[in-house]
C-alpha cells in the first residue's frame, strides 16, 4: 500500500523510536512541521490499517511500533512521564490459559506499570518533608 509523505513520515518516526510516543512528540519531530490535525489523520490511518498500536495511558494516546520487539511493556513515571520498556514477560503463562479458558487468539498484549521515578520520588518525599517542618 502507498502512502503520503506524511503518513510515511510519521509511520518511520514511530517505527524508528526505541519507546511508545505521542503525537505531539511525532508533530515536533517533523519538519516542516505540518498542522497537528494531520498528522492525527495520519495517524487514525496507520492505526486503522493496523500499522501500528495505541493505547491510552492518563488521557494521553500513545503510539507503538508494530516492529517493537516482543510485548508492549512499559513503566510511566505519573510525575515527569518517563516511559520505559522492559521486555520481562512474566504473564505469558496467564496469556496461555486466558487463550486456552476463553477459547480465544491472543495476537499481542499491553502492560504498562505507573508509578514514580527515583528522581522524582526524591523531590516528592523533600516536598512531603519540607510540608511537616
Amino acid at each position: 500500500m502507498k502512502l503520503t509523505k506524511l503518513r510515511q513520515d510519521v509511520l518511520d518516526i514511530i517505527d524508528n523510536s526505541s519507546k511508545i510516543i505521542n503525537i505531539k512528540t511525532i508533530w515536533n519531530s517533523l519538519k516542516p512541521q505540518p498542522n497537528i490535525t494531520s498528522v492525527y489523520r495520519s495517524v487514525d490511518h496507520l492505526e486503522n490499517k493496523d500499522m501500528i498500536n495505541s493505547i491510552s495511558i492518563s488521557g494521553i494516546k500513545y503510539l507503538i511500533s508494530k516492529k517493537m520487539k516482543g510485548h508492549g511493556h512499559f513503566i510511566i513515571c505519573k510525575e515527569c512521564k518517563e516511559i520505559t520498556n522492559f521486555d520481562d514477560c512474566v504473564i505469558s503463562n496467564l496469556q496461555d490459559k486466558l487463550q486456552k479458558d476463553l477459547n480465544y487468539n491472543i495476537t499481542s498484549h499491553v502492560l504498562y506499570f505507573e508509578g514514580y521515578c527515583k528522581d522524582c520520588e526524591k523531590v516528592i518525599r523533600k516536598k512531603e518533608s519540607n510540608l511537616r517542618g
